[in-house]
């Protein structure tokens, strides 16, 4: 099976894309990224911090999300993360606590993380 990140189906025309509908993800477009870990540094942030969305969402969610921010049909089809040969985990989401206790603030939520990763897209 061919796994293709949510970007690559912008080329695809025909081609049925597989999601997962079992596995969360708190993926955070690479601005508010990069603008947290800056907050972080200049308040001389020690340790570890996980920086994400402010809730998980499926691969599958995150796909139609994007599609329609995009306004873009996508083909794809639905299925378990248990059914790939090698194992992986289904929850990738992120506890935010110790980032949001640290600067104050709430993460983005996952629809506002998509919106600002689609107007980072060349036209």
């Amino acid at each position: 099976m061919q796994h293709l990140y949510v970007g690559d189906f912008i080329q695809l025309k025909k081609k049925k894309v597989k999601w997962f509908n079992d596995m969360y993800i708190s993926t955070l477009d690479v601005s508010s990224c990069a603008k947290l870990i800056k907050k972080l540094i200049f308040r001389d942030a020690k340790g570890l911090y996980n920086v994400g969305t402010s809730y998980p969402i499926t691969k599958k969610e995150y796909a139609i999300i994007f599609s329609k921010k995009i306004r873009k049909k996508i083909n794809f089809t639905s299925q378990s993360v248990n059914t790939l040969d090698l194992k992986r985990s289904n929850y990738l989401g992120l506890d935010n606590k110790k980032i949001e206790n640290k600067l104050k603030t709430k993460m983005i939520s996952p629809q506002n993380a998509i919106s600002k990763l689609v107007n980072q897209i060349p036209n």
